[in-house]
Parts: C-alpha cells; sequence; structure tokens
C-alpha cells in the first residue's frame, strides 16, 4: 500500500440538510451523484464535492465510477447493524477489541436488550466491516459515499482499486472529502458544512470555448526515481499513484512528457489515464521510454500510475500545450 488514508471526522453538516435528523432527510434535500454510474443519493451540498472531485479523477484516470452505499434512512441503519452486531452483556462488551464494538444508547428503544453490541464473529466466520450505531452514521446524514469502480464490464459494481485509492488520497481533500477509518478505504464523507472548497466551485464555473492550443517546447526533467537523484531514491510501487506538477505551467492545459521505466523487477506497465497503458515492459532489467500527452488540471499537476511490479520512473517535460494568443 503507497499510500496514507486522510482521516477526518470533523464533520460539519451543511445547511441544505442540518435541520432534519440523522436518517430522516427527505428526498428533497438529496440529490444523485450525475457522474456516479449508479444511482447514488446525497445530500445537495456534497453531491456537489463528489461530483468535482469524481469528474477530476475520471479526466486524470479514465475510471468508471460506481457505489455500494449511499444515504440510508434509519431503518436501513438499524437493518445493517443487527446484520452484522449481536446484543451482549457489559462483561463481553468490555472482553472484545474495540474496533468490534460499539454502543447503541437507543437499542432498548426498538426491542433490544442491551446497550453494548459486539460483531457477529459466529455468523460470519470473520470480523464483518464496521457500522455506525443507528443514528449516528454518516449516511444518514447523506454526507458518505460507499466508492465502487466497474472494470469488468458486467452490471455489478467492483471493489473500489487500489490505484483510485492512492489518487483519493492525493485529491479528495480539496474537495472537503476524507476517509472516515483506516480500515474502510471505500468509505468517503464530506465534511466542509456551508464552507464550500475552491476546488468545487472552480469546476462549476461556467465552461467557455476551448481557444486553439499552441505547443510551446520546453525540456525539463519532472521527476527521477532513482537512488543517484535528488528525488526520492525508491521505484514506484505496485499501484502507486505518482502525483507530479508543470512548474510554472500558466494557462497549459496539457503537456508532453517522455516517461521512462528502468531497473524493472518484472513484467508491467505505467499508464496515464486508466484502464490503458502508456508504457509497458516484459522482463527484469529494462530500460524502456515512451513520449506521452497529459491531462493537466487547474494546477497543472497530472499523475502515472504504476501497474503490478515495482519499477523506477524517469520523467521528462518535452512542451506545454497553451492556447493560441
Amino acid at each position: 500500500m503507497a499510500y496514507t488514508l486522510p482521516i477526518n471526522n470533523n464533520v460539519v453538516r451543511p445547511s441544505t440538510s442540518k435541520a432534519y435528523e440523522n436518517g430522516k432527510l427527505p428526498l428533497s434535500v438529496l440529490t444523485q451523484v450525475r457522474n456516479v454510474k449508479t444511482k447514488c443519493f446525497v445530500d445537495l451540498t456534497a453531491a456537489r464535492a463528489f461530483e468535482a472531485c469524481f469528474d477530476l479523477g475520471i479526466k486524470m484516470l479514465g475510471i468508471t465510477i460506481k457505489d455500494v452505499g449511499d444515504f440510508r434512512t434509519f431503518q436501513e441503519q438499524i437493518n445493517l447493524f443487527v446484520d452484522r452486531y449481536i446484543p451482549v452483556s457489559k462483561d463481553s462488551y468490555d472482553d472484545t477489541p474495540t474496533e468490534h464494538r460499539k454502543i447503541w444508547l437507543a437499542a432498548s428503544t426498538y426491542g433490544y436488550s442491551s446497550q453494548y453490541w459486539i460483531k457477529n464473529y459466529a455468523k460470519f466466520g470473520y470480523w464483518p466491516a464496521t457500522a455506525a450505531s443507528p443514528g449516528t452514521s454518516n449516511h444518514g446524514y447523506g454526507l458518505a459515499l460507499d466508492i465502487a469502480q466497474e472494470y469488468d464490464d458486467d452490471t455489478s459494481p467492483d471493489p473500489i482499486t487500489e490505484a483510485f485509492v492512492g489518487w483519493l488520497c492525493l485529491y479528495a481533500p480539496r474537495f472537503g472529502i476524507y476517509a472516515s477509518l483506516k480500515s474502510e478505504k471505500w468509505h468517503w464523507q464530506y465534511i466542509r458544512g456551508d464552507d464550500i472548497p475552491q476546488a468545487v466551485l472552480d469546476y462549476e464555473r461556467p465552461n467557455v470555448e476551448e481557444p486553439d492550443m499552441d505547443l510551446i517546447p520546453r525540456e525539463q526533467r519532472l521527476f527521477d526515481s532513482r537512488p543517484v537523484t535528488a528525488y526520492t531514491g525508491s521505484p514506484l510501487a505496485p499501484n502507486q499513484v505518482l502525483k507530479l506538477d508543470v512548474p510554472s505551467h500558466g494557462a497549459a492545459k496539457a503537456a508532453i512528457v517522455n516517461v521512462t521505466a528502468t531497473q524493472t523487477v518484472g513484467a508491467g506497465w505505467f499508464s496515464k489515464k486508466l484502464p490503458t497503458s502508456c508504457l509497458n515492459w516484459s522482463a527484469p532489467n529494462q530500460s524502456i521510454c515512451n513520449e506521452v500527452t497529459v491531462f493537466l488540471n487547474a494546477e497543472g499537476e497530472f499523475v502515472i500510475v504504476n501497474g503490478p511490479s515495482p519499477a523506477h520512473i524517469v520523467v521528462d517535460l518535452v512542451g506545454i500545450w497553451v492556447p493560441t494568443p
């Protein structure tokens, strides 16, 4: 794993749905995230952030995004919780590791014998995924999504890839979106309330017609992972997302870069936009390069995704595409 999840649970609820209790939001304050290929409903403000974030991810990685968890009614939270947890005595609760237990203070109101609950290991044969106590989940506020993808061309969502998780770690916080648990790389939540991040506002600006573009030659080494250089000194790990930026990019929308793989360990590939590769190699100890055009975001950044095998990478800028004067 070549990333660290940005955990932030300091959630501020937006005014669009703040007046409503957890799990009891009306449809009028929910909307779909338009670039998610499954029907998912979240709070109106959170949808703005997720859509802006996902739009950038789609452009930079070429992925198809789905979800396996959006707004949850209070009853849906109860159903999920009692499917994964069982009520126990205080002693059994105290004897269970913290990550596998919950307190549900209102349990007796709904006919359950105890406020102390532990995950139902006997039912599953393993510790199931965590579920929030009913009435406390950020899914119930319409602020969270359990993110999935589509990459095998069937109708069912596929698990989120390590590459997309790595990308989210780099970019999602700019849109006010953070992970909630180290154990759940698929669960992301909007936390900024009415303080709309600038990246969201920039995405929402009216589209203007793209101008004609000119290629301006510019030769510069952007990155070299080999130990003899001033960069990382470590090869890219499997599925690692490498974020690079073009200095003084100005109004550039794209750049031409020369990407080199060297000191390879086994067969592998680099990608500038999933699911296609921009450079492939077939054996250990190869050095191979390719010239590619990469999309630049508003900050002049682009990403290279490594495939299944470690390899050193060298990235050289060749030129940038800028609007014709």
